[in-house]
């Protein structure tokens, strides 16, 4: 219900703006609470300009049954209104017949007037103060109520676009060791710690709706490989297609590496939209492989509202997969983008199983064992004033962004012009009320008569 109370406010001051700008603003910004339209696709894209749509407040369901209640109080009225012309043909066809009769002989008459008197007292009986207008403006209430309730809406092209003033930060570690089968995950088991973190970011992307998202990877250097940008499909594509850097040219993890482009874009962002809610996610193994102090995460503090630090992988580990270039890379990277989750886990699983090229460590000549570390990411997200979480077999990340996300938003122009529902209720808001101030006043006034 409360949703049906916000798209309800949300009507009222759409319709009290004179700004186009802020009108799209509004519109844009509760968009994901309207229904979808039942009639053809949602896609806006396969509309035309001008093109009039319903769009109902409530959504279909609570739409549907509000209009069938409201059907069957019209068809009440309609009935009771039928049912007061007959009558009103029935006195007037028995006033005829009490004239035509004063001619006969007295005891006609008397007989025809009794019979006439029977035939008003039954109608009389059956009369209430509802009137035939009165009949008639609640048929007409209950068309506009409908009309309201199925919210028309013209197609428009528009190149502004409301954002939540959310924006999603993600650092993805690329090293060679998140190539290892050892992470559980949306109820997959034994899969790539690349392919657990690409699962989290897409779950991530979908929980912040209409937010910002920038995308960082860190391995042998750092990058900001997508800028700041509210189309999710970006990210998510980023995401699919990321590799890990080949094992023959890294040279370990350091955890702290993201650090310094990480504050470049977290503090650019603060300082573009410094009322925006700013959330990172640092997905690795956590295992460091550097004999070098780690640098502490604690500055980007200040530019970051919520941290979020995730581990993929198993305490027990798992072997290193060799890459020696980045085509070996690209091979297993396209069959995780080519099939389904649990498909890509068991073919990358059986793939690495005919494999004998492991990463060797020189210190005991034999294949290595890269542990995830929760040890050095709790270590982090506690700089970071945030959460760690180990990605679990059960796990679906995501649903905090609940309770995280900005209640504010923000015009953002688009270079492309798209196509958005505008409402025309006003009009038949406007006779509604018109209609229900005239019942109003004839209600008042004949209440003052029977007084």
């Amino acid at each position: 219900m409360d949703f049906a109370i916000d798209n309800m406010l949300y009507f009222m001051a759409y319709n009290s703006l004179e700004n186009e700008e802020m009108k799209l603003i509004y519109f844009d910004a509760f968009d994901n609470i309207f229904a979808k339209i039942t009639f053809s696709s949602y896609e806006y894209n396969n509309f035309s300009e001008g093109q009039i749509i319903l769009k109902p407040v409530f959504g279909w369901i609570f739409a549907t049954v509000l209009l069938l209640v409201i059907i069957a109080f019209a068809f009440k009225e309609f009935k009771f209104f039928i049912k007061k012309l007959s009558e009103k043909k029935s006195i007037k066809k028995s006033d005829k017949l009490q004239k035509t009769q004063t001619a006969q002989t007295n005891e006609t008459n008397e007989k025809s007037i009794d019979s006439i008197l029977s035939a008003n007292q039954s109608i009389s009986k059956e009369v209430t103060d509802e009137t035939i207008s009165m009949s008639i403006r609640r048929l007409i209430m209950c068309i506009l109520i409908s009309i309201c309730i199925l919210c028309p809406c013209i197609m428009r092209n528009t190149t502004h676009r409301s954002i939540s003033a959310t924006n999603v930060i993600f650092v993805l570690d690329v090293t060679g060791s998140m190539k290892v089968k050892d992470a559980n995950y949306s109820n997959s088991k034994n899969i790539e710690r690349i392919r657990a973190a690409k699962l989290i970011i897409n779950d991530v992307t979908k929980s912040y709706n209409n937010a910002s998202f920038t995308g960082i990877r860190f391995g042998t250097s750092t990058s900001l490989d997508v800028p700041l940008t509210p189309d999710a499909h970006a990210i998510e594509n980023w995401a699919n297609t990321i590799q890990t850097e080949p094992t023959g040219i890294s040279s370990g993890t350091s955890l702290d590496a993201p650090i310094d482009q990480t504050l470049l874009v977290s503090k650019a962002i603060h300082d573009s939209h410094p009322e925006d809610i700013n959330v990172l996610y640092l997905i690795s193994d956590g295992e460091e492989t550097t004999n070098r102090k780690r640098r502490t995460f604690s500055s980007l503090r200040a530019y970051i509202n919520n941290a979020f630090v995730i581990t993929v992988g198993s305490k027990e580990g798992g072997k290193i997969p060799l890459s020696k270039n980045a085509l070996d890379s690209d091979e297993n990277n396209d069959e995780d983008n080519n099939s389904n989750n649990n498909s890509n886990a068991q073919d990358d699983e059986d793939k690495n199983e005919n494999s004998n090229s492991w990463v060797i460590d020189p210190s005991t000549g034999k294949p290595g064992i890269s542990k995830a570390d929760d040890k050095n990411m709790k270590n982090i997200a506690d700089e970071l004033s945030g959460s760690f979480i180990h990605a679990k077999y059960e796990d679906r990340i995501g649903s905090e962004a609940k309770n995280i996300m900005s209640k504010k938003w923000r015009d953002n122009k688009t270079f492309k012009a798209r196509l958005r529902p505008e409402p025309i209720v006003w009009p038949f808001a406007l006779m509604l009320s018109l209609v229900m101030l005239y019942e109003l006043a004839v209600w008042v006034l004949t209440s003052g008569k029977l007084l």
